[in-house]
């Protein structure tokens, strides 16, 4: 089990509508995409960071929660987030039978980090596989074959985000950068 395992389990939640991809809209959404990248997507791959931290020092994650929350404005995202971290922590557990035990709920962002832990990932992993996941998740509305060609061109961008957060231990030290814009991409 590995990475892979993990963004698998993290897709199973999409779903796809056909798209043109030739429309004057997408050269925008690429655009778009980077701008969530470097905003909304770069705290929660922080708080995965950090969550990751504090489950293998064996720290509390719940500061970790609560610091990701003060950075999320929507009221209605930050409930999406904690219905998405139970189910994947509930479907983690079928697998990692000690993730079990993680009965209190958590945004995404946490759940994810715990699952890492569990599943042996490091931080850059974490972060990278978080605005991975997030530019799959802004694509899903093309073709998967297109919406590939689109993330082979985000990737040098995923992967500075991931190096640029990957050191993170400090509920205190996530980025504040997407607050603003929360309520734009939320919907």
């Amino acid at each position: 089990m590995n990475e892979t395992w993990l963004l698998n389990l993290l897709a199973e939640r999409r779903t796809r509508r056909d798209v043109d991809v030739e429309s004057p809209g997408m050269t925008s959404t690429v655009h778009h995409c980077r701008v969530r990248l470097l905003t909304i997507t770069t705290v929660e791959a922080a708080t995965a960071v950090v969550a990751l931290h504090a489950v293998r020092t064996g720290a509390d994650r719940f500061p970790v929660a609560d610091a990701w929350k003060v950075r999320t404005m929507d009221p209605q995202a930050r409930m999406h987030s904690r219905e998405e971290g139970r189910a994947l922590l509930a479907r983690a557990a079928e697998t990692y039978p000690e993730l079990e035990s993680e009965t209190r709920p958590c945004p995404m962002p946490v759940a994810v980090g715990i699952v890492a832990a569990a599943v042996g990932l490091g931080p850059e992993d974490v972060a990278r596989l978080v605005g991975y996941d997030d530019m799959r998740m802004m694509l899903s509305d093309i073709p998967p074959a297109d919406a590939h060609v689109w993330m082979q061109m985000l990737l040098p961008d995923i992967k500075a985000m991931g190096r640029q957060v990957a050191h993170l231990d400090d509920p205190m030290r996530i980025p504040a950068t997407g607050a603003a814009l929360f309520g734009a991409f939320a919907s």
